[in-house]
């Protein structure tokens, strides 16, 4: 286990000293594993105004030279570690009023081959003392001997895309098109044949969550089975995807997905990607989060 403290200040150590974004920095990052790269990303000396921007090198730096990915749920795919540089370092500058707050403790999911981690989190745009709340998001990573092969943040767009107060709509780019590859060792879930019932019995009787970026939050069972099967109901034709392993660490799963619509003539039509979390206590589920973007539903 290497110390994180000693790694972040040798890697903040050359980022200063770096000629221009467009630098690469390794120091300190290098043969570390997926939790210490987590200890890193959520050091404190990242969130110290003189390091600002620091950060979101970071992620860069540790991103797979050249087989690696970054999903964003507004700008869509970008590959390579240099061509997520020249996106993502001045996108975030832009955005740099916008503050990523954690929600939920992070989690770790190690495999055979690779490693997985998982972060949920609020968007805020500060101004001042003003905090407006935004959408609530996910990023599932995936590492490799070290670096970042795939990271994918999943949020509900659909607010960030309606007109403001002066009618005035956000100039960003229509609902990202990405080819995802079906993981096939995750069977399809037919929500048509899906049994509600059982699915809302293992929610915890009153210490349980769900979160779902349109219909809100439900607390407790009972909540829960009150909205779930209506909503449920109204997946009959739709079937979730695997676009990712069925992540499980003993106490958080993860699932990365994309939900299809069945044709009468078996045609599948794209709906949306999405991310499901749950966590539990051993016996019930205690918290499920569903993220995925409205904005490229139907109904949307």
């Amino acid at each position: 286990m290497k110390d994180t403290n000693e790694c972040i200040q040798q890697y903040l150590s050359a980022w200063h000293s770096r000629k221009d974004d467009n630098q690469y920095v390794s120091a300190g990052i290098t043969g570390l594993s997926a939790s210490e790269i987590l200890q890193l990303f959520e050091h404190p000396a990242l969130r110290l105004p003189e390091h600002k921007h620091a950060g979101v090198s970071l992620m860069v730096d540790l991103m797979a030279e050249n087989e690696s990915m970054y999903f964003d749920a507004i700008y869509g795919a970008m590959y390579g570690r240099e061509g997520i540089r020249g996106w993502l370092i001045p996108m975030m500058k832009e955005i740099d009023f916008i503050e990523f707050t954690p929600t939920q403790p992070s989690a770790v999911f190690t495999g055979a081959s690779d490693t997985w981690t998982l972060d949920e989190w609020q968007m805020f745009a500060v101004f001042g003392d003003d905090r407006i709340p935004l959408p609530k998001g996910v990023s599932v990573r995936r590492y490799v001997d070290g670096f970042i092969t795939q990271a994918c943040d999943v949020y509900d767009t659909a607010s960030m895309r309606q007109p403001g107060p002066d009618g005035s709509v956000a100039d960003i780019p229509g609902v990202p098109v990405v080819n995802w590859l079906r993981d096939h060792s995750v069977a399809d879930l037919h929500w048509g044949t899906t049994n509600a019932s059982e699915l809302c019995a293992q929610f915890h009787p009153t210490e349980s969550l769900y979160i779902d970026p349109v219909h809100g939050e439900f607390k407790g069972r009972d909540a829960i089975a009150a909205w779930l099967p209506q909503h449920i109901a109204g997946l009959k034709d739709v079937v979730r995807e695997a676009v990712g392993p069925a992540l499980n660490n003993g106490s958080t799963t993860v699932q990365e997905w994309q939900h299809v619509l069945v044709q009468p003539n078996g045609e599948r039509i794209f709906l949306t990607r999405g991310t499901s979390v749950r966590r539990n206590d051993g016996q019930f589920i205690t918290y499920a989060a569903d993220y995925y973007d409205a904005a490229s539903l139907p109904s949307a």
